[in-house]
């Protein structure tokens, strides 16, 4: 196991170095004129983690949209930062079920979820690093990988606590009420806290004295970050992500996070979510190398809305794609959605007048030489992008080089309004490019170089050992204590935050398969305990498969996302062997509990 202190790793070099862009251009001039996807996998120890084919994924990719250049795959267990896709040297063992485990073979369903429980042994099992094997998989498919990160960490510095995994009992191998019990002294008996956030900071605590919100960004930054950039570091040459783009940028320190990157890989490309959406521009010099183009938030403007159109022009007024602020390029990159939210949802731009809009826009982009990547929505089981998604991606792909039929969109929202400044950024709006029209004929596609040969093996489902190119890692037991520059930014949440690219990873099979979601999970009562009469949980309606790939509203799914309210109770439905707490009592019904025909209880 290969030691490497924090010291040497993050502080002995020189900040000339970290500044200065690539020898042959700019930092990001591989993204110039070239496009990808993204979407993210629920971290940690889950159904899909456990079974998750990455050749059927790759295989998806190679056969129906060769031609992208990159895939935005989460690193983190989308916009939660406590849990991961690969095994950390602390986090693994802190709190439990934060990384992924291999339970089962993976072709078979997991049957384990219905034993569940604090009291399952997850850890006999074998970590797997399912990030590094898609990123193995894509890298030795001429694919890049830009892992996306949520910034907040474990301690929710956004969202809050009661977001995290094992909030209240949310998880199935962490109980929150012993251990909130212990964690607080007996203040909370009821299990509200989440012990993966409490015990995190008391780590944090632990190594730097205090766990101040500075603390906790700079903690992030080197425990965390320092560990997955030198496990998947450049020093052979062969780096495995080649890029990054981090969330919530408003809560970390950027300039370290930077530091500390550049240090294991030089060549990487980083982007941070922090700063004005629309139109685009350099919002972090010197720090990022594209931008990160989250479109103006959903939750009240749709992703083809015009109110986005300036993220297209404020690229086509560049002379080659990126915006220069003093000695800083930062290359202008559109990250849209294809759906109505981010990980779940509808299509958006399949129909008549969407489609060539999409084409448009992407067109616009691709030619004044910035980047493109659509977020897609995923499949559980077959763990693939979704088939939609793809069908839509083969459709825009295959006009980029002819001409759009349409010059006008419909929009929700008047297009001459000026969009106001991201609540995030500290940086006033210094300029408004001109307003352009869409291009009724974009212009041909320039040529990619993706490669046109592919390997002489693909890669194994389930390796015994780490991926060759990971490299082991372990932190320093004493890091500097005295917390470095401040971030330049507030830490306070703002008053209206965007919308996070990712409000929910997880679908019901996550917790578990279908047999223990109608067994045990959806099951209790209902309704609350001051009506006169019980109604008790009942598993969705509709087919397995649908039930199982049914998207929850909140990560972890809660009881109401994969159960309903079961029927009223009255004489006809209480059963023969005895009676319900808070159902009808005998005497409603009849000797033996006997259908007594029409009554008001029924």
């Amino acid at each position: 196991m290969m030691q490497i202190t924090l010291q040497s790793t993050i502080f002995t070099f020189s900040w000339l170095g970290l500044l200065v862009t690539a020898a042959h251009g700019h930092q990001a001039e591989w993204m110039s004129g070239k496009h990808g996807i993204g979407f993210r996998i629920p971290g940690g120890v889950n159904m899909e983690t456990a079974i998750y084919d990455v050749d059927l994924l790759i295989n998806q990719i190679k056969d129906n949209i060769p031609e992208i250049r990159w895939v935005l795959l989460g690193l983190s267990s989308g916009s939660a930062g406590d849990r991961y896709l690969s095994s950390h040297s602390i986090l693994t063992n802190l709190n439990r079920g934060s990384t992924p485990r291999q339970t089962q073979d993976i072709n078979d369903l997991p049957d384990w979820y219905k034993i569940g429980g604090s009291d399952f042994e997850i850890e006999k099992y074998p970590e797997r690093e399912v990030f590094a094997e898609i990123a193995n998989a894509l890298h030795e498919n001429g694919f890049k990988v830009i892992a996306y990160m949520a910034a907040q960490g474990p301690t929710f510095l956004k969202h809050g606590e009661t977001k995290a995994y094992d909030y209240n009992n949310s998880s199935l191998y962490v109980n929150s009420v012993t251990e909130c019990d212990a964690l607080t002294n007996g203040t909370i008996l009821d299990g509200t806290c989440a012990p993966s956030v409490r015990k995190w900071k008391n780590h944090v605590k632990d190594i730097y004295g205090d766990d101040n919100d500075l603390i906790l960004q700079k903690a992030y930054a080197e425990l965390i970050v320092n560990e997955y950039a030198n496990k998947f570091d450049g020093k052979d040459g062969n780096a495995l992500i080649d890029g990054w783009w981090f969330d919530q940028g408003s809560y970390m320190n950027i300039s370290l996070v930077h530091e500390i990157i550049m240090k294991a890989n030089p060549d990487a490309v980083i982007a941070f979510n922090k700063g004005q959406k629309v139109p685009l521009r350099n919002n972090n010099p010197p720090y990022e190398h594209y931008t990160f183009g989250h479109p103006t938030p959903i939750k009240n403007t749709k992703p083809y809305d015009m109110v986005n159109l300036p993220m297209i022009t404020s690229i086509e007024d560049t002379s080659d794609g990126f915006f220069k602020s003093g000695e800083s390029y930062s290359l202008g990159h559109v990250f849209q959605m294809t759906n109505t939210a981010w990980n779940h949802g509808n299509l958006v731009w399949n129909d008549d007048n969407r489609l060539p809009q999409a084409i448009d826009w992407m067109s616009r982009v691709i030619n004044a030489k910035g980047a493109w990547t659509w977020n897609v929505k995923r499949t559980h089981n077959p763990t693939q992008i979704h088939v939609d998604d793809i069908a839509l991606l083969k459709q825009i792909y295959a006009e980029l080089s002819t001409p759009s039929p349409t010059t006008s969109y419909p929009t929700t929202l008047n297009p001459t309004s000026s969009p106001t400044n991201d609540p995030t950024t500290n940086n006033p709006t210094t300029n408004n490019p001109t307003t352009h029209n869409p291009t009724p004929t974009p212009t041909n596609l320039p040529t990619t170089n993706h490669p046109t040969t592919s390997p002489t093996h693909n890669p194994t489902t389930n390796p015994t050992t780490k991926p060759t190119l990971v490299r082991d890692f372990s932190p320093t037991p004493s890091p500097t204590k005295a917390p470095t520059e401040s971030p330049t930014t507030s830490i306070s949440p703002t008053k209206s935050p965007s919308k996070s690219p990712t409000t929910s990873n997880a679908i019901c099979s996550s917790v578990g398969v279908y047999k223990y979601l109608k067994a045990e999970h959806c099951k209790g009562r209902a309704n609350k305990k001051k009506k006169k009469f019980a109604r008790h949980w009942k598993i969705l309606p509709g087919k397995k498969h649908d039930v199982l790939n049914t998207v929850c509203n909140t990560d972890p799914c809660k009881k109401k996302d994969c159960c309903e309210f079961g029927p009223q109770r009255k004489c006809n439905n209480t059963g023969l062997k005895g009676l319900v707490k808070g159902g009808f009592i005998k005497k409603m019904c009849g000797k033996k509990m006997e259908i007594e025909g029409k009554s008001s209880f029924e």
